[in-house]
């Protein structure tokens, strides 16, 4: 599950960055991804800090006192597949669909 945030002003949807907070098993990962490397690329710089899982909830209060709130809630399945190096992720994304990514 990932849960997205922004600034009442949508700093950063206009900004082209992203801040989520991923629940992923018994972990949770802050990440915040800036700007698009290209135009028509998705990739871009990624700065990720994991957590326990517990302390979701104070992270969103520690957020929203700083005026950042949580926008979306994305609830997704993921199958990983692996050829050498490369690491390819089909997700289903509830209400959207499938999507691949390759990293």
């Amino acid at each position: 599950e990932d849960i997205y945030f922004d600034t009442a002003r949508e700093r950063f949807k206009k900004g082209d960055e992203a801040l989520r907070i991923r629940k992923e098993g018994e972990k949770a990962y802050l990440t915040y991804k800036n700007k698009r490397l290209g135009k028509g690329l998705k990739a871009r710089e990624e700065i990720e800090f994991p957590f326990s899982l517990s302390y979701v909830s104070q992270l969103s209060s520690i957020l929203n006192k700083l005026e950042v709130y949580e926008v979306a809630i994305l609830k997704k399945e993921r199958e990983f597949y692996r050829k050498k190096d490369i690491v390819f992720s089909l997700d289903y994304i509830e209400g959207l669909g499938y999507f691949v990514e390759i990293e």
